[in-house]
């Protein structure tokens, strides 16, 4: 694609209700008269966000001298730390639809990135309240619940900064959920040893 076909590509519809809900989101309005409305989306918030969008398309059309890196994931940030809304994220996919070549899927991608950190964050938030209640637990039944909640806490976690583009923290949530499992595995054996036998030469 080229620089020409790039520029074209923003002076689209698709753009222009990407533009409309960047607008409506930052300041809970938009305007028809596209002089007013270029000063308003020329502050620095909205100006952030459509600039994600526009080098992420940059990214996938391969426009010429544009070199950055990492477009993509920084789009998938800023869309969270903006809370998007999922009206807006969808407006944004089908304006990056038209930059993709065949074989590419980044929009459906984002789009479906997106859905998934939503969720998570709705199960990470509720889940950190159980695993505050199973602290409370006592005996075997209860540590070995609240050693699972957590590694299944971690585990949610992990994936939510994978999605983020974020290896090395990963790791860290990763090894985390790990040493929670491998405890409740432990427990586990110890509770009910007929279901859960410990692997062979392991004691309980």
């Amino acid at each position: 694609m080229t620089t020409t076909d790039y520029s074209k590509r923003l002076n689209s519809e698709a753009f222009a209700l990407v533009e409309a809900f960047v607008m409506t989101h930052v300041f809970g309005f938009t305007l028809s008269d596209p002089i007013e409305r270029e000063i308003y989306l020329a502050e620095e918030r909205p100006s952030n966000i459509l600039e994600a969008i526009k080098n992420t398309a940059k990214q996938m059309a391969g426009i010429p001298g544009y070199h950055a890196k990492n477009s993509y994931h920084r789009l998938i940030i800023i869309s969270m730390v903006e809370q998007l809304p999922l009206p807006a994220i969808e407006a944004i996919t089908m304006f990056l639809r038209g930059f993709q070549k065949q074989g590419d899927s980044t929009a459906e991608d984002y789009l479906h990135a997106i859905k998934t950190l939503y969720q998570l964050r709705s199960m990470i938030e509720p889940m950190q309240d159980a695993i505050q209640s199973a602290s409370t637990l006592h005996g075997n039944h209860g540590q070995l619940v609240y050693e699972l909640l957590t590694s299944a806490q971690h585990l949610m976690l992990t994936a939510q900064v994978i999605l983020k583009n974020d290896p090395r923290y990963a790791k860290e949530k990763f090894d985390i959920a790990h040493t929670h499992f491998e405890w409740s595995q432990q427990l586990s054996q110890q509770s009910h040893p007929d279901i859960f036998p410990a692997p062979d030469g392991e004691p309980v």
